[in-house]
C-alpha cells in the first residue's frame, strides 16, 4: 500500500476520527482518490 495512503490511516487511529480522505495526483490528468473508515470510532479501546 502507497505511503499518501497509509500516514492518512494512521493519523486517523490516532485521532480517533471516523472518517478520513486521500488524494494522490499523477499527473497529465490521472488521480486516485480513497475514502478511509476508522473501523474502531467510538470503540473503548483507543
Amino acid at each position: 500500500m502507497n505511503h499518501a495512503f497509509l500516514t492518512p490511516a494512521h493519523r486517523l487511529r490516532r485521532s480517533g476520527d471516523r472518517w478520513g480522505v486521500a488524494a494522490i495526483f499523477i499527473g497529465v490528468g490521472q488521480a486516485l482518490a480513497v475514502v478511509l473508515e476508522n473501523l474502531t470510532h467510538g470503540s473503548e479501546n483507543r
